[in-house]
């Protein structure tokens, strides 16, 4: 068996925890501005516009993003240092964007059940 690889072009100075979905098609990744400010970004690997998922404007520390199965769902934690929702939590958003919902209190390093759906 021979894999092919490929450079990905990403649009920012700052990228941590690359994660690439089962069909090897999108990239999942956290990216931070100038300011800091940290958000999940899914692009196709043959390049094109890396899509935000998340719209944080504070400060919070995002990891671990991956997708679910399916590819129809992305869980991350994410850090929150403010006073209504102190503590790291996993979220899940849509690979296709929209809301985060929290998923797990008080908990870290999400991973998927190869058969959860």
């Amino acid at each position: 068996m021979q894999f092919a690889s490929r450079a990905l072009k990403i649009n920012s100075v700052d990228v941590n925890y690359p994660n690439i979905s089962a069909d090897g098609n999108w990239v999942v990744y956290v990216a931070s501005s100038l300011e800091g400010i940290q958000n999940i970004y899914v692009q196709h690997v043959v390049g094109g516009e890396a899509r935000r998922l998340t719209n944080d404007t504070t400060w919070m520390s995002k990891s671990s993003p991956c997708f679910s199965p399916d590819g129809g769902s992305i869980a991350y934690d994410c850090w929150h240092y403010d006073t209504i929702d102190p503590g790291q939590n996993i979220y899940l958003i849509p690979t296709q964007g929209g809301y985060s919902r929290k998923l797990i209190d008080s908990a870290q390093l999400p991973v998927w059940s190869p058969t959860a759906a």
